[in-house]
């Protein structure tokens, strides 16, 4: 998931035409995590939030707004952290993560 994530935060940084197709691997990926049980709650909590927040975007077609540029820069390196790390040492880790997803629609209005 980090190195699709980090694929696809590359993709929307330089307009690549590869992004609304990695734009629907990361919501595919997102959806089975957030359904699958045998994930941590931080992880599935971080897939509901991210599948929310890019759902808004593609919607709204703000795919080439700066801010949603800044959301996923700063969303996505917790990821590649929490994926380096250890099963044992992952709590927490995503919360960087979590925390600007749950508010990502004041950031719109």
């Amino acid at each position: 998931f980090a190195q699709l994530l980090e694929k696809f935060v590359e993709a929307m940084q330089s307009g690549d035409d590869m992004r609304m197709s990695l734009l629907q691997q990361v919501l595919g990926e997102c959806s089975a995590v957030a359904a699958g049980a045998d994930f941590a709650e931080e992880y599935k909590e971080y897939c509901k939030l991210m599948a929310e927040f890019l759902n808004y975007i593609n919607e709204n077609q703000y795919m080439d707004d700066v801010r949603v540029m800044n959301i996923l820069s700063n969303v996505s390196s917790p990821v590649a952290q929490w994926a380096n790390a250890a099963p044992e040492a992952r709590a927490g880790l995503l919360e960087d993560g979590i925390g600007p997803l749950r508010d990502f629609k004041s950031l719109f209005e």
